[in-house]
């Protein structure tokens, strides 16, 4: 007798009952993946390092600039966490941004391995509103690094108390002592004071004219006996591809360069306020290196900080 075989029938209630069953169990695995995605994202944006201080370290301070009091330091190669930039009138080493470290305060961004040179890095949010250079900054500061730490790394700073003996009594705040001289002129103003030095002169150290030689002049004034450009546009032309010009702004500060455009181009040193040091224009009667109005000259193209390349005298 031939078997029969019976096939049930699930009703389709219990079918839609079972589907939203397995949704709701897969729903926190992939919210899950998604968090750690996020997560892992943002620690790798968050970490630089402290960089040529040739071991002396890194002053951090209590706000974006020299002027600010020092709170702590910062060890060669230490990993600095960046809340945010902001553009100050403090210039270190020809660049005026400054990190803010998270909970701590700031440091120079010149002394930061991020991926920028005096303009703000890709990935790191803005303390504010991007500001212009200032109409008049302060010249530029020495490189900023630290006081070379002691023979015990761990110990704190002298800004910073020690740490409190066993008896919980406080230690005393150390005496600060006053400077032994006064801090070195910055490379900005040494370049300026060898650009007045010349003034009156028409001939170059070599006895060659300053006339036509206003890109070998500005090197001079940096420590360079060449600038290693063909002429002034063409150094131009090098300075902005690396992000360092300020084209068309015309309140050059102290120290910096200032361009012109032209067959050759033309290059001056700026004494801020408006005025430059040059060399003769083909225009003047007498071939000497002077004192000039930056609105003397048409074609203004801009100013740059000079090369951070070269050491300055």
């Amino acid at each position: 007798m031939p078997q029969r075989v019976v096939v049930l029938r699930e009703p389709k209630w219990f079918l839609l009952f079972f589907l939203s069953c397995l949704l709701t169990a897969s729903g926190p695995a992939v919210a899950g993946s998604k968090q750690k995605t996020k997560t892992k994202a943002q620690a790798s944006a968050c970490c630089y390092k402290v960089q040529g201080t040739k071991g002396a370290g890194l002053r951090i301070r209590s706000g974006p600039g020299t002027e600010h009091s020092q709170v702590g330091s910062l060890a060669e190669g230490a990993t600095v966490d960046i809340a945010c930039q902001v553009r100050s009138g403090s210039n270190v080493g020809g660049s005026t941004i400054w990190d803010q470290i998270s909970g701590r305060g700031w440091v120079s961004d010149y002394y930061v391995t991020t991926p920028r040179f005096n303009d703000f890095s890709p990935g790191i949010d803005r303390c504010g509103a991007a500001q212009p250079p200032p109409q008049q900054p302060t010249p530029a500061t020495p490189p900023e690094p630290a006081p070379a730490p002691p023979s015990e790394p761990s110990k704190p700073s002298p800004s910073e108390p020690s740490p409190a003996p066993s008896n919980d009594t406080p230690a005393p705040e150390p005496t600060p002592s006053p400077p032994s001289s006064p801090p070195p002129p910055s490379r900005e103003q040494r370049a300026v004071s060898w650009a007045r030095s010349q003034i009156g002169a028409a001939k170059q150290p070599n006895g060659s004219p300053w006339l036509n030689w206003c890109d070998r002049f500005v090197a001079n004034a940096y420590g360079r006996s060449t600038s290693g450009y063909h002429d002034a546009n063409a150094h131009w032309s090098n300075l902005a591809k690396r992000g360092l010009v300020y084209a068309g702004n015309r309140s050059a500060p102290f120290g910096a360069l200032v361009f012109w455009t032209g067959r050759y181009g033309h290059v001056a040193v700026s004494l801020g306020n408006g005025r430059a040091i040059t060399t003769p224009l083909t225009t003047d009667r007498a071939k000497k290196v002077r004192e000039m109005a930056v609105s003397e000259v048409k074609g203004y193209r801009g100013w740059s900080w000079a090369n951070p390349e070269w050491p300055g005298r």
